[in-house]
């Protein structure tokens, strides 16, 4: 009985990975078109957080200050902080660590609209500005560093 239960298994397995690794063996036809861009119009500058649906409709009253992170040098950047009305849990995000990943720091860019009813959020969008702005863009700041190899740094 266990050597019929097993054949069985075997007789009724085989055939899907047969036909899985006939699948993947296809290569993909380069000329068929492919959508690389949303097939609407997507600005994340003039974009609001609420078009992204109800969770983010609510707008409450949120302070919005900014302060810099190596003031006066060539490194220097942004920090922007929205403090809400209510005390709360503090939350620090750093987006676009690497300058050619836009998605990153547009979230973050994006997250420096909302509105929020308690606690603090520190955004930083993008942490490399000097990546996002090369042509291509790039992961690396001076010097080939890699920003995401070099936490948490040498102060």
């Amino acid at each position: 009985m266990k050597r019929l239960c097993c054949l069985l298994c075997v007789l009724l397995v085989l055939p899907f990975s047969v036909l899985a690794e006939a699948q993947m063996a296809r290569r993909p036809d380069i000329n068929q078109d492919v959508l690389l861009d949303p097939p609407y119009d997507f600005d994340p500058e003039t974009m609001l957080p609420r078009e992204f649906g109800p969770y983010y409709e609510n707008d409450y009253p949120t302070g919005i200050s900014e302060y810099l992170l190596l003031p006066g040098t060539e490194l220097e950047n942004t920090v922007t902080v929205l403090q809400g009305a209510e005390e709360g849990p503090v939350l620090y995000v750093i987006a676009g660590v690497h300058g050619g990943e836009i998605a990153a720091w547009m979230a973050g860019n994006l997250l420096k609209k909302i509105g929020i009813k308690a606690g603090t959020l520190y955004i930083l969008s993008p942490a490399n500005p000097w990546g996002a702005a090369m042509e291509p863009r790039s992961r690396y700041v001076k010097d080939d560093q890699d920003l995401n190899r070099s936490f948490p740094g040498d102060p």
